[in-house]
């Protein structure tokens, strides 16, 4: 499909018509949730969507409380797919979300939690639902449970879809067709693709792309990984939010370490529901997330590093070669890092949904040296990253960012 507008000329027209206010509130202002009796915990009165909890962890000698948000539904981000003329595009929307810095991000067709999409707001329907979900939808190319943020979220994760129509589409305003070059092209603009459509694009795979033989094989690599799991001896349980020290009932805001809780009033145009109310997670500071990458034996390879947090379903997945504050360097890895030859060098949003203003910056770099700095890092080639990914639960939302990153330049 031939579009008749500019990228850059639709995204402008859409930040004009795609309306939002979002003005900052305690979070004992917000209407339709309230702090639990006894625990405190913050709920929504229906009981859908998410709660605020308190996490007590424990991990060797190490504990800490700290927030973190429970969302027991699984939602759906789906991207549709057609081929017009023999090429396949995907269908990406311009999407408004409370915690944006830049207002409109490209979204996936698809971006909804359960209560959303079973209307418990008593919005609009969800457009294009019916694609992913109705019997004979269309043919499925990607259809993998991932995970999201195991410091921020007590194991929450998305089922992530690709499906490829061939029924005629009638294309709303708030949505167009991208290639898949167009929309490599766009990830290196920064907070453009957003978090989730990261992610969904992340599980397409390309294995064609890549050649050469992997440094470990996929099983070593998985016992390498179970072996993680198992001797990490991490206890995470749920605690009532008036557990953390720095509790103060009926609070305007909570925070730890690494991010506060506030509250947000919203009036959005372009949404299922034009307003609402709802907290959300401000990140104190910004990280640095990265992929060292390398050539072993002709085969693009990445620096993986198996990733503990202790929202995780699964105790560790593979995540970034780091992903830290600018400032944490104790082992030098940063620096490194910082002066490998750049591939890519973005600042990316994070789920707008539930981060207020939170944005990390993002980069990949190549490397001539290809030592393993740990007992915790390990050579993963692109092609076996992929299959691991397609395997849900394996490979964090990081560093499925970065996979979609890295394999928009060609370079790697």
């Amino acid at each position: 499909m031939i579009e008749t507008m500019t990228t850059a000329d639709w995204l402008a027209e859409r930040n004009q018509a795609l309306c939002c206010e979002v003005e900052l509130v305690g979070l004992d202002e917000l209407r339709s949730w309230e702090f639990r009796p006894g625990t405190h915990d913050l709920v929504h009165s229906s009981g859908q969507f998410f709660s605020v909890h308190g996490l007590d962890v424990r991990t060797g000698e190490r504990r800490w409380k700290q927030l973190i948000i429970r969302q027991d539904e699984i939602g759906l981000l789906g991207i549709l797919a057609k081929r017009f003329d023999g090429q396949l595009q995907f269908l990406m929307q311009a999407k408004v979300e409370p915690g944006n810095i830049n207002r409109v991000q490209l979204s996936p067709t698809v971006q909804a939690t359960r209560s959303n999409l079973t209307r418990v707001h008593r919005g609009e329907p969800t457009r294009y639902l019916d694609l992913f979900t109705a019997p004979g939808r269309g043919r499925v190319l990607v259809d993998q449970l991932q995970s999201e943020q195991g410091r921020c979220f007590y194991r929450k994760r998305n089922r992530n879809m690709i499906v490829l129509t061939t029924d005629e589409v009638e294309r709303h305003e708030n949505y167009r067709w991208f290639t898949l070059d167009e929309l490599h092209q766009l990830l290196p603009v920064d907070n453009l693709l957003n978090m989730d459509a990261r992610s969904v694009l992340s599980c397409l795979p390309l294995t064609e792309l890549y050649e050469g033989r992997a440094l470990h094989s996929t099983q070593d690599l998985m016992s390498w990984l179970n072996d993680i799991r198992m001797t990490n001896d991490v206890r995470a349980q749920l605690v009532g939010l008036c557990e953390l020290g720095s509790w103060q009932p009926n609070p305007a805001e909570l925070a730890d370490d690494s991010f506060r809780l506030v509250g947000v009033r919203v009036h959005a145009i372009g949404r299922e529901v034009g307003s609402w109310e709802q907290p959300m997670i401000t990140p104190l500071r910004p990280h640095v997330i990265a992929f060292l990458t390398t050539h072993l034996d002709n085969a693009p390879h990445v620096l993986m590093h198996a990733d503990v947090e202790p929202g995780t379903l699964n105790v560790a997945e593979l995540g970034p070669t780091l992903d830290r504050a600018p400032d944490a360097d104790e082992d030098g890895l940063l620096s490194h890092v910082l002066e490998s030859k750049p591939l890519f060098d973005t600042v990316l949003s994070e789920e707008g949904g539930r981060f207020y203003h939170g944005v990390n910056r993002y980069l990949v770099a190549y490397t001539t040296d290809p030592a393993e700095p740990g007992p915790d890092y390990r050579w993963v080639s692109v092609r076996q990253l992929e299959s691991l990914v397609g395997q849900g639960h394996h490979v964090n939302v990081q560093a499925r960012t970065l996979l979609a990153c890295a394999r928009a330049n060609l370079k790697l």
